[in-house]
């Protein structure tokens, strides 16, 4: 089951996401619009422990990574942090790679009124 979360924090429907046995969020659909996509709509990963969460980003080169990208409306706190935040490699996965490889890719891409699929 899937649950759709506007930019706003309302949800939209009545489904659960989907999560993996140990309880981590598996993916995150979204529809992206050029007026939605800011560096300030989305906010940074806070303090929030997801599943798999070792306690030292440093010491464990772990990130708190968003399913959707902080700078496309991804939240990093608040109550949607749960449903959009994973444990992952920091370097080179959540950055340089996945940021430059993907992320930006998809910014520009929706800022030109371009799809993305």
């Amino acid at each position: 089951m899937r649950q759709f979360l506007a930019f706003d924090g309302s949800v939209r429907g009545s489904r659960q996401s989907s999560r993996t046995h140990l309880g981590r969020p598996t993916g995150v659909y979204a529809c992206l619009r050029p007026e939605l996509v800011d560096a300030d709509k989305g906010t940074s990963a806070g303090k929030l422990k997801p599943p798999g969460w070792r306690g030292d980003g440093k010491a464990f080169n772990e990130a708190r990574g968003h399913l959707l990208a902080a700078h496309l409306g991804g939240a990093g706190t608040g109550p949607l942090a749960w449903h959009n935040l994973v444990t992952e490699t920091q370097t080179p996965t959540n950055s340089p790679d996945q940021r430059d490889q993907v992320e930006v890719k998809i910014f520009k891409q929706v800022c030109k009124h371009q799809e993305v699929v």
